[in-house]
């Protein structure tokens, strides 16, 4: 399903995130309040996210403290080529994921012949008019 966002034009494939888009874009409805800053915003996930981003996480290695959870596995991954826990690895190279979907997409798409020859996966030929990046 592919819903059209009338103000913009703008198109949705999942009916919250056009109800999150047009309350935060075109509306300019904040009814959610965060109760660190000022700030308001549209939605409950909009302030979630918000929220979760100022958070501070402290490096399970080495103790620094880092703001927000992507930063943390950034510290994480460049700083001590360790991945967080609860963090899945790709079988072949030291990348981590949170979800196992995303670890196997991870996998596929970087390593496919390795992926192909552990997993006993027949190989897919790429469509005629494929163009790598």
């Amino acid at each position: 399903m592919f819903l059209n966002n009338f103000f913009c034009f703008q198109g949705f494939t999942r009916k919250e995130a056009l109800k999150e888009h047009v309350l935060t874009k075109h509306k300019n409805e904040a009814n959610y309040q965060c109760d660190h800053c000022p700030l308001k915003f549209g939605t409950k996930s909009a302030l979630n996210h918000h929220v979760n981003a100022q958070r501070t996480f402290n490096c399970e290695i080495c103790g620094k403290g880092l703001k927000g959870r992507h930063t943390m596995r950034y510290h994480m991954k460049t700083q001590h080529n360790a991945i967080p826990k609860g963090s899945v690895q790709c079988d072949f190279c030291v990348e981590g994921f949170l979800l196992e979907g995303l670890r196997v997409q991870h996998m596929k798409n970087k390593h496919p012949v390795e992926f192909n020859e552990k997993y006993n996966t027949p190989e897919m030929e790429p469509p005629e008019n494929y163009q790598p990046v």
